[in-house]
């Protein structure tokens, strides 16, 4: 028996989230939730002709009010305000609106997805996450921390080392965004310490 999955907001984050997560073949149901009149209709539409190419046999469902879904078991919420391209601003710059975004799906989702994983991906993200499990009160509620911090030094120290990205390891800590910072002691290079491989 397959998941059924819920992105909230399905702009420049969660389209793409929301068809990465199609392609695992194994949600049954997939929830899209946009407050922007039309936005996840159309995208729905297109991951329904993406799940018939994929011959995935999934139902999708489209809303514009988060409290409308019910019975998610994993929730993904990528909804609320990006920074303005060509604007110079931080994440934490978005904070007191997306705040308010937050609060709300923390106070309407949750009665209707009991037991519910939660996965926030909103900036500021370590911020947005702790603010939706304190209105909340759910157990299961995690961000996505520095994970694209990580991915984005990954790919930078391959293209550096002129290496391809699957043989780099490594991870950045603190908080996601400019108080992140690279932890040298787990790179790996092919499995060598960076170390030693720069050694060789």
């Amino acid at each position: 028996m397959g998941y059924h999955v819920a992105v909230v907001g399905t702009g420049r984050v969660g389209r793409p989230t929301a068809y990465t997560l199609l392609r695992e073949g194994l949600m049954e149901e997939l929830s899209l939730v946009d407050i922007k009149p039309g936005l996840a209709w159309a995208f729905g539409e297109e991951l329904k002709h993406a799940a018939a190419s994929l011959k995935l046999d999934v139902e999708i469902n489209t809303y514009e009010r988060d409290e409308d879904v019910s019975g998610a078991d994993l929730v993904v919420i990528t909804a609320g305000k990006p920074r303005t391209p060509g604007v110079k601003m931080s994440r934490r710059d978005l904070v007191y609106e997306n705040a308010r975004t937050i609060a709300y799906i923390a106070e309407v989702m949750p009665p209707r997805n009991r037991g519910a994983r939660w996965v926030v991906v909103s900036n500021p993200v370590d911020a947005m996450a702790t603010l939706f499990k304190k209105i909340s009160g759910e157990s299961y509620v995690i961000s996505t921390g520095d994970h694209a911090d990580t991915l984005r030094f990954r790919v930078k120290l391959a293209e550096e080392l002129q290496v391809p990205f699957s043989e780099v390891e490594g991870y950045v800590g603190g908080e996601h965004g400019k108080a992140a910072y690279p932890l040298w002691s787990t790179v790996r290079i092919g499995g060598q310490p960076l170390e030693d491989y720069l050694a060789s």
